[in-house]
């Protein structure tokens, strides 16, 4: 190949390795955009006077979300109605968000996050959850959205296990579903999850600590979301609170295989 023409490819291949490198990711929900949508879904109380109004439209909120994934400058940019301005942005508070990215470096940067509300689609998420105000508990809420480490709590969030199951791991163990993908392909780890456990005993804002592919992360998740707990307890009140789950992902011995 001709020196100019090894130049070229040379000067290309550098260009393109320099714009993946500065390539820009904006601010994401911790549990990414269908999580998010979920989310919103499991804890959205529709506003009564809104219900009674047949109120319904999109409530777009602005912020800032800083280097270290703090939220900064929130406001309504398009508005609604005082109530389900503040639903929105009592849901909006519950959600984790990671920072901008350009390449490795992460930024502060402005962003967006939509509310809609929907009578006819707020009956469905009624319908898949099963209440339509938040599940009651016998303690007061903390409603300061808060999120407390273990340390700094009176009591821990405990987790609501079957009967027939001795423990959370027992649990785990028996209904977990091997993906297919990482049973083909022998693949055997550990996934390490955690989530925000609110204060009526729901599960948002699962990321992993310890990951794995060939479905085992979502099969973790899944597996997650379908636990209840008991809320934390800091002085008098059920508040948010950090958790963790970890699933070890372990063939058969008789299941295993080389190619």
């Amino acid at each position: 190949m001709p020196l100019r023409a090894l130049i070229t490819v040379f000067f290309s291949a550098l260009v393109v390795q320099l714009s993946m490198a500065q390539q820009r990711f904006p601010p994401s929900p911790y549990d990414g955009e269908d999580g998010l949508k979920s989310l919103v879904e499991r804890e959205m109380v529709y506003p009564r006077k809104a219900l009674r109004d047949s109120t319904e439209g999109m409530v777009n909120l602005l912020f800032v979300v800083d280097r270290d994934g703090s939220i900064k400058g929130l406001k309504v940019w398009q508005s609604l109605s005082p109530e389900t301005d503040a639903e929105a942005i009592r849901v909006f508070n519950k959600v984790q968000w990671h920072p901008a990215r350009v390449g490795s470096m992460t930024m502060a940067s402005e962003h967006y996050m939509r509310v809609e509300f929907s009578m006819r689609k707020y009956r469905s998420a009624v319908m898949n959850r099963g209440y339509d105000t938040l599940p009651a508990i016998v303690v007061p809420i903390d409603v300061s959205e808060i999120i407390w480490r273990a340390e700094d709590i009176d009591t821990v969030a405990t987790p609501v296990v079957p009967g027939e199951f001795t423990d959370l791991t027992t649990y785990l163990s028996s209904m977990v579903n091997y993906p297919d993908d990482a049973f083909n392909l022998n693949m055997e780890g550990r996934v390490e999850l955690e989530f925000v456990v609110e204060q009526h005993g729901g599960v948002n804002n699962v990321r992993a600590v310890e990951w794995m592919g060939g479905g085992c992360y979502e099969e973790a998740e899944r597996l997650c979301r379908s636990i209840r707990w008991i809320p934390a307890i800091k002085n008098g009140k059920a508040v948010r609170s950090f958790a963790r789950i970890t699933l070890d992902f372990e063939l058969p011995k008789d299941a295993k295989f080389d190619y």
